[in-house]
């Protein structure tokens, strides 16, 4: 059995009462990123072949997918496509992550930009670049109904703290862990829900390296749309490029 194969491989299993299982197609989940976060949505037709890195073999995918585009804060104007403390939020070049601009927020705690025209359902990953000073958090929303009704993930570096949040009125804490969290430079929040219910956070550095993640085995989402908040008054807190990638 150990030195043989096709034909003669399946006489010799046989003669011990095994039959050898047929080949079967291999399949997977893939998902499609850019080295530079999206300036446009993209759509990732059904029937893109995806090689692997070795060059030897081929899938092709059997869905279509996109990636959405959310913001990149290129517009100086807020309130066309906002909705919330607009006036609080300033798009600006003095950081930026991806493009030219990032987004300000002002040194004023409670405040925040939500939008529900772009949907992230589950089964989708939400992405958003985050710089924090050495004291101070802010708060990537998804599951948006409006300035009341939905989820968050809260990075701290004051509190040394990443949070998965969810608000009816009321915030409240699903998951929580202790961390370190690097300030002065650009981070990556990925928020990936899945269609079980269950929601996984991670905060990545610029290498795309986890730092901490977070995590609830049963979210529902209260509705579709995205949204960003300030934790505390400490000023110099920027976010950029929110987008969903394609899976």
């Amino acid at each position: 059995i150990e030195t043989a194969s096709g034909e003669q491989l399946d006489q010799k299993v046989r003669e011990v009462g095994i039959e050898r299982n047929a080949a079967t197609p291999a399949t997977g989940v893939a998902t499609f990123l850019r080295e530079e976060e999206p300036q446009t949505n993209y759509i990732i037709q059904r029937g893109t072949p995806i090689t692997t890195a070795n060059g030897e073999v081929t899938f092709t995918t059997t869905e279509s997918g996109s990636l959405q585009f959310i913001s990149g804060f290129e517009n100086t104007s807020l309130a066309s496509a906002w909705s919330g403390d607009t006036t609080s939020f300033a798009p600006t070049t003095t950081k930026a992550d991806r493009g030219s601009q990032s987004v300000e927020v002002a040194a004023s705690s409670g405040v925040q930009l939500f939008r529900t025209d772009y949907t992230v359902a589950e089964g989708d990953t939400l992405r958003a670049s985050v710089f924090l000073p050495a004291n101070g958090g802010v708060g990537i929303r998804f599951g948006v109904v409006d300035g009341t009704q939905y989820h968050a993930v809260s990075v701290d570096s004051g509190a040394g703290t990443l949070s998965l949040i969810r608000s009816d009125g009321t915030e409240s804490s699903l998951d929580s862990t202790g961390i370190q969290v690097p300030n002065g430079t650009w981070l990556t929040v990925e928020i990936a829900t899945e269609t079980t219910g269950e929601v996984d956070v991670r905060l990545l550095d610029g290498s795309g390296d986890s730092l901490a993640s977070v995590s609830d085995p049963d979210v529902s989402l209260q509705g579709p749309g995205v949204g960003i908040d300030r934790r505390d008054g400490t000023p110099g807190k920027y976010v950029d490029t929110p987008c969903t990638p394609a899976t």
